[in-house]
């Protein structure tokens, strides 16, 4: 999501969290009390505990990403089961899959998110079978993600999201 903000200019939904912050982390690290409020006042699209930590993604973003008039390319990084919010609106899914359990083990090693490696596996198969099951659904595009070939993974996003917003557009 850095890279299609950084070279493409796409935006990235503002995600809040009781979570503490991370380094080269999007989300903003609220209190829980803070987080609260911000629910009761509405300001959040969607509520979810997470890892023992609540997350929230800003309602003025998401309204303005599903907008037909925005002139904007949004990121947000869903879990498998929020997918069924947004199926009403024109988006684009991408699914983007690694090439093996090892490499999504090396990531989060990398990321320093050991915690997290557990639970890899069941997560790789649960988006493995989601992208076997939409797979030439519209608004749904699978991309394995090789980490020595980022830029073209990025270049495909670009083409395949110009042509989905602007169909007149060639890919």
């Amino acid at each position: 999501m850095h890279s299609l903000r950084d070279r493409f200019g796409w935006r990235i939904v503002q995600t809040y969290t009781t979570r503490p912050a991370r380094e080269n982390d999007d989300k903003v690290s609220v209190s829980p009390e803070v987080f609260a409020r911000m629910a009761l006042d509405e300001r959040m699209f969607t509520v979810k505990h997470l890892f023992g930590e609540m997350y929230g993604e800003d309602r003025r973003s998401i309204l303005d990403a599903i907008s037909a008039r925005s002139s904007d390319r949004w990121c947000l990084d869903l879990a498998v089961g929020e997918i069924a919010k947004y199926s009403a609106y024109n988006t684009l899914k991408f699914i983007l899959l690694p090439e093996s359990l090892d490499q999504l083990v090396a990531q989060l090693e990398a990321a320093g998110r050991k915690e997290r490696v557990e639970g890899a596996k069941a997560d790789l198969e649960k988006y493995t079978q989601l992208s076997n099951s939409v797979q030439g659904e519209n608004g749904y595009v699978t991309i394995f993600n090789r980490h020595t070939r980022l830029n073209d993974s990025l270049e495909l996003i670009r083409k395949i999201s110009s042509s989905f917003f602007n169909p007149t557009v060639e890919a």
